[in-house]
């Protein structure tokens, strides 16, 4: 069997080195003698090593593709299968045969065949390849290839470069705890690429890159960054910068990936590792020669220090005023580039306002110089948007301080006023710079009516354009969804409509902003209620979800309060979508009947005839006060589903909502129900929401019976006459309410009752009147048909008019008759003269 082995593989051979390279069928039937010897390895593992071994020399020489090929075949695909497969139970001369045999087909290092073949397309190799089941084959075989390893993470590096979905085969066959190997040299370089192109891979999700950073990867990971940063030191200059382009570059941006994905990452870092990035920044700052490698790895440093700080860590270990000063001079020179100043920004949203006590005194200058020209750079502020973000959260983090000292630096700066330029020149897509934007300016205007004085009508302007463009994006959201009916951002089904969060976030932004910088200023409150802001805004009401309700309902219960003149706007305001139909409550006929159950079955009773069997007859009542009134509802069975069973007798009082109380506030600053038209189920909630106070108190007053009488305490005489007048007084004030709401069905019962008859009275006579319009169609196509119907018809009106006549002359009296005689008789005499003097003439 060898003998004949020999010869197939003498033949192969010359047929090599005539033709330069196998054809496509030879690929196919080579790929069937991997197979064939594989299977048998076990079995004659002597005989079949030898010529594996040779097969794979053999397959070293580059495949010749012919130049009409522009795809690769699934030949080459099921050979490098057949390649992964050997890695299973072949020896470490095979597996190693094997990654020189693929390290050469990528390389292409076989020159003598390069010479006399045209070039082969590497991608097609590649491509054939991961296809292939041999990267997860190979994936798994890392801890055992021994010195073979370099070449298979070279593989590795090479296709997780090309092919995004490599990292998804990595995943699946064992994660990031495989590559946790013991190398050196330039295996080291080639791994951490390996862990880099795997961390920045987008077709993993973020769980996945989470559970794949577990402890013993973020352990191997810590353990090489200390070594690389360690040889800095003992580098010489020229030395040092190769190296900064190669390992430690990596190395950095490897350990950002790592602080972003997994919080652990903190724990395995040491402070030592700190103060070393911080050095090394600080002698790449203060180095003469500049250069883009050096800027490469000043922003890969900057951007690790600012993982650290994001996680409140403390400044101590990164000599702070050193490090501030640094990020300072680099964000404040324009001769730095776009990305390095960018970082030096983000750094200094985090430190500057933990350290802005004590460096405001001694880099006060330098601070308010780098404020002062954030937004005045070549007098264009939006040259780069995404470098004017960042100057933005520099101004926000430190308006999150809510220092006084430093809130009034920033005003004397003028930041007010160049944020609402920024806001007003900014594109629609920009979201979180517009988040920003507004809540730096909430920041700076809140509880001061002079800041907001300068937010003036241009702030105003802005912010209107931003509740225009919020207001378009949910109608829109609305109109995709057919299902969606309700006012406040829920489906008949109860179920929350799905948006943006980053809408979201900017919805809450603005209109916090109108709550803070609008309604404290008289001059900015009298504008925006003259263009029709308040408008945008219970327009954004009606359509917003459920989520963002409770800013909007804070921000118009804060203007009823400060202003009378809004009260007009929200009492005319009329909203544009039909108000949702409410469904019969089926949750009563579970339990046992009770007094507010009898209301219910009652309203239940209106529902089925109103919607039902009148169908849709109440005009559109959509104001203030009916979205109000839903709002409440929708809470109230928001709340009922989230407490316990046990509680039987729950009330929305006794939940600290604050939805309620605004509500209650504001429907009790327009007057209730006085100025507006409610239909039935909204005129139930009205009672409701009036009687909010009262409620609040009879169910405090019984929350403490109900814990003397745990308690087993009995109140003295005086307390004790209290407590049943109050309870007294919560009986009467809940059958008052009873009573209110059984009048209100009441009537509306007796309503639908006459608007049924009438709706019956009109189909009568509608009925017939269009039978008798029938009947003289008819008549008159006889009339033009038939003479003798004509006839007919005459003599039976003759009659009609004769019977009338009879009837007529037997209703009169006998006064009338003579009287009728004696006008014959003069009209007799009157017609005998006339004809005589016809006869004379």
């Amino acid at each position: 069997m060898a003998n004949s082995l020999q010869t197939i593989f003498q033949d192969s051979e010359d047929f090599l080195s005539r033709t330069s390279g196998f054809h496509l069928d030879e690929l196919s039937s080579l790929s069937k003698l991997i197979a064939q010897y594989r299977r048998r390895f076990s079995e004659i593992k002597i005989s079949c090593e030898p010529v594996l071994l040779r097969i794979l020399t053999l397959c070293e020489l580059p495949f010749l593709w012919h130049s009409s090929q522009d795809a690769p075949h699934d030949a080459m695909k099921h050979l490098f299968s057949e390649f992964g497969y050997l890695f299973g139970d072949t020896t470490s001369d095979i597996q190693a045969g094997v990654l020189n045999a693929v390290n050469a087909h990528l390389l292409r290092s076989n020159q003598r065949v390069l010479r006399k073949a045209p070039h082969v397309p590497n991608y097609f190799i590649m491509n054939a390849l991961y296809k292939s089941t041999f990267t997860a084959s190979l994936y798994k075989s890392l801890a055992n290839l021994g010195a073979a390893v370099p070449i298979a993470l070279r593989i590795l590096r090479q296709l997780l470069s090309e092919f995004a979905g490599a990292a998804k085969i990595v995943s699946d066959s064992g994660g990031l705890s495989t590559l946790c190997l013991d190398v050196s040299g330039t295996s080291v370089e080639q791994l951490i690429d390996i862990f880099v192109l795997f961390l920045s891979a987008q077709e993993l999700d973020e769980q996945i890159l989470t559970t794949s950073l577990n402890r013993k990867v973020l352990d191997f990971l810590v353990l090489y960054l200390p070594t690389e940063l360690g040889r800095l030191k003992t580098l010489s200059p020229k030395k040092k910068m190769g190296l900064r382009k190669g390992v430690l570059f990596s190395i950095l941006r490897l350990a950002t990936l790592a602080f972003l994905h997994n919080a652990e990452m903190l724990e395995v870092f040491e402070e030592v590792h700190m103060k070393t990035l911080t050095d090394e920044l600080l002698d790449l700052v203060n180095k003469e020669r500049k250069s883009t490698d050096i800027d490469e790895v000043l922003s890969a440093i900057l951007s690790i220090l600012t993982c650290i700080l994001s996680s409140k860590k403390t400044l101590s270990v990164l000599n702070g005023r050193k490090f501030l000063k640094v990020c300072l001079d680099i964000a404040c020179n324009d001769f730095q580039s776009s990305s390095l100043r960018k970082h030096a920004f983000l750094c200094l949203c985090y430190i500057l306002p933990r350290m802005m006590p004590e460096a405001n005194k001694e880099l006060a200058d330098q601070i308010k110089r780098c404020l002062d020209c954030s937004f005045q750079d070549n007098q264009d502020p939006l040259r780069d948007s995404a470098f004017v973000e960042e100057k933005v959260m520099l101004c926000l983090s430190l308006s999150m301080t809510n220092d006084p000292e430093i809130l009034k630096m920033l005003s004397d700066l003028g930041t007010i006023e160049n944020t609402v330029n920024v806001l007003s020149q900014v594109n629609r897509s920009d979201i979180n710079l517009l988040s920003n934007g507004l809540l730096t300016l909430t920041q700076l205007c809140a509880e001061n009516a002079e800041r907001c004085r300068r937010f003036g009508t241009n702030g105003s302007n802005m912010l209107m354009r931003i509740l225009t463009g919020l207001l378009k994006y949910f109608s829109e959201s609305v109109s995709r969804n057919d299902e969606f009916q309700s006012l406040i951002g829920y489906h008949q089904t109860g179920e929350p409509i799905k948006v943006d969060p980053d809408f979201s976030r900017l919805a809450v932004c603005a209109v916090e902003a109108v709550r803070w910088c609008i309604l404290d200023s008289i001059e900015n409150r009298m504008y925006f209620l003259q263009q029709g802001g308040y408008t945008q805004i219970l327009s954004l009401l009606e359509c917003a979800p459920l989520t963002l309700i409770g800013s909007i309902v804070r921000c118009l219960c804060v203007a009823c309060q400060q202003d009378a003149s809004v009260e007009s706007a929200l009492i005319a305001w009329r909203g544009a979508r039909k108000p949702p139909k409410v469904g019969v409550d089926e949750s009563i006929f579970s339990k046992d009947t009770t007094a507010n159950d009898e209301i219910m079955l009652k309203l239940n009773e209106h529902r089925l005839g109103t919607q039902c069997l009148l169908g849709d007859v109440e005009s559109d009542r959509n104001n203030l006060a009916s979205i109000l009134c839903h709002l409440w509802r929708c809470n109230m069975e928001r709340l009922i589903g989230e407490i316990n069973e046990r509680q039987i007798n729950w009330s929305p009082v006794q939940e600290p909502d604050e939805q309620f109380v605004l509500i209650y506030l504001i429907l009790k600053k327009l007057g209730f129900e006085e100025h507006f038209e409610l239909n039935t189920e909204d005129q139930i909630t009205m009672v409701d929401i009036e009687n909010y106070r009262g409620k609040k108190i009879d169910e405090s007053i019984s929350h403490i019976q109900d814990d003397l009488r745990e308690s087993g305490l009995r109140p003295v005489s005086a307390d004790r006459r209290q407590l049943q007048q109050a309870e007294e007084i919560a009986k009467i004030r809940g059958e008052g309410i009873r009573s209110k709401k059984m009048a209100i069905l009441r009537a509306a019962n007796d309503a639908d009752a006459w608007l049924e008859a009438e709706c019956c009275n009109l189909t009568r006579e509608l009925s017939r009147r269009r039978a008798l319009l029938k009947q003289r169609e008819l008549d008159a196509r006889l009339r033009d048909t038939s003479i003798a119907y004509l006839r007919a018809s005459k003599a039976n009106k003759h009659d009609a008019i004769a019977a009338s006549m009879l009837t007529i002359q037997n209703e009169k009296s006998a006064h009338d008759l003579e009287n009728t005689k004696q006008f014959l008789q003069i009209e007799q005499s009157c017609s005998e003269v006339e004809c005589e003097e016809h006869m004379l003439e």
